[in-house]
């Protein structure tokens, strides 16, 4: 007989509740003290006989348990983490699930689940070991291929500069490079001039005329690219000018079909495709969008043009008589970049010289008469034309529109040449 731990009255052993205060009863096991269920006669943790020695005991007096827990004995109340072993159909505490199982560990040992599931632990931490190790392998064969890539590319980009540097540095052999090139957009303009401008000759009837996408030289061709063409080809000098053969001077004394070769002989060095300007490629260059006599306006000073200062152009004032070529870019360039398109030397034009050529609208004439190439053709000695007036004239003959003839053969102190560049 003992006493109900909540009511202190007389209970008996067997009883499963306290009949006067409704508590829950447990019983103890008298060897190892484990939590037992009242009705058990033998304690399933020691093997000990509970019989009536076993006393009453509640961990939650007055709150019934909703069972016990077959490894540990003790009760188990709504709330506390549990389950039902799937197994042996026995109700554990949380403490005794086999990993994330409805089993409690014993029955998951007996069943060799463990090792299963170690098994299983395994071949997944192998099959990542594996994933992991590829995806090492793509990322490394990924790397090569990029650093590959990379290092061709800057192989390639090494060679393009070397290349580049050698092209450049042949170029400067030749005297000329890239810099030495200004692009001429296309375009239509009036060609010509207006009856009213002073100086005006007849042959300067105006047209309007379309001009197609070119490049121009910003300067004359000077004596160290010609020289550079006579030393390559052992081509005999030009006549020397009094005034000597300064670098930077434009060449002097050169005939056109001296020009015609020169610009031959550059695109084969050079890859580019040279040649003398047409006429209307000439003017529509100088004039860089300007309608006046000049790309200045309306006149023009010796401090803009080397041309004869004794002479003066509209309201212009008279200025400085050089009586020789200067530096090919002493002067500012035109709009467009372009140096010397008045004065210092006339210019050869690729066109067989035609005096009344304006006669004719320019639009309905121009495209067949371009498209013949007299340059390649020796055996017309025609006469040429020539632009830009020079130091030797007054400023008149260095009009946009101003235009002069000359014979193909000859080379004169006054006369010299730039070339026009055709992108291929």
């Amino acid at each position: 007989m003992s006493n109900c731990p909540n009511c202190s009255h007389p209970i008996q052993p067997d009883w499963k509740a306290c009949p006067y205060c409704q508590t829950t009863l447990k019983i103890a096991c008298p060897s190892c003290g484990k939590e037992l269920q009242s009705d058990w006669k033998a304690c399933p943790f020691c093997g000990s006989s509970v019989g009536g020695a076993a006393k009453h005991f509640d961990d939650k007096p007055g709150a019934g348990p909703i069972g016990y827990c077959y490894r540990s004995g003790k009760a188990i109340h709504a709330g506390d983490p549990h389950f039902k072993c799937t197994d042996c159909d026995q109700l554990f505490l949380e403490t005794y699930r086999f990993e994330e199982t409805p089993v409690c560990q014993q029955c998951a040992q007996e069943q060799g689940m463990a090792q299963a599931l170690e098994q299983e632990r395994t071949a997944k931490a192998e099959a990542e070991a594996i994933q992991a190790r590829e995806a090492a392998a793509r990322k490394a064969e990924r790397q090569r291929h990029e650093e590959a890539a990379r290092l061709a590319r800057e192989a390639h980009e090494r060679a393009a500069r070397e290349a580049e540097a050698s092209r450049h540095q042949a170029l400067e052999k030749l005297g000329i490079t890239d810099e030495h090139w200004v692009a001429i957009q296309g375009g239509r303009f009036l060609m010509g001039s207006p009856e009213t401008e002073e100086g005006r000759e007849d042959n300067e009837r105006q047209n309007w005329v379309k001009v197609g996408d070119f490049e121009m030289m910003n300067t004359p061709v000077t004596w160290a690219m010609y020289l550079a063409y006579c030393e390559a080809t052992s081509r005999e000098l030009p006549v020397e000018p009094d005034w000597g053969r300064h670098n930077d001077h434009p060449v002097v004394n050169v005939s056109y079909w001296d020009a015609v070769d020169y610009a031959q002989w550059l695109s084969e060095q050079t890859g580019w495709l040279c040649r003398l300007p047409t006429e209307v490629e000439w003017e529509y260059s100088c004039r860089a969008g300007t309608t006046t006599p000049f790309w200045t306006g309306d006149t023009i000073s010796t401090n803009q043009s080397n041309y004869d200062g004794h002479y003066a152009y509209g309201s212009g004032c008279k200025g400085e008589y050089k009586a020789r070529t200067t530096p090919v870019d002493r002067y500012p360039a035109n709009p467009w970049g372009l140096h010397d398109m008045h004065g210092n030397v006339f210019e050869f034009c690729v066109d067989v010289w035609d005096e009344f050529l304006y006669v004719v609208p320019w639009d309905e004439f121009y495209s067949n008469k371009e498209s013949e190439d007299v340059s390649q053709d020796r055996s017309k000695y025609q006469l040429r034309v020539r632009r830009g007036g020079s130091w030797a004239y007054g400023p008149n003959a260095a009009r946009s529109a101003a235009r002069e003839s000359t014979t193909p053969d000859l080379g004169f102190e006054t006369l010299g040449f730039r070339l026009a560049r055709i992108k291929l």
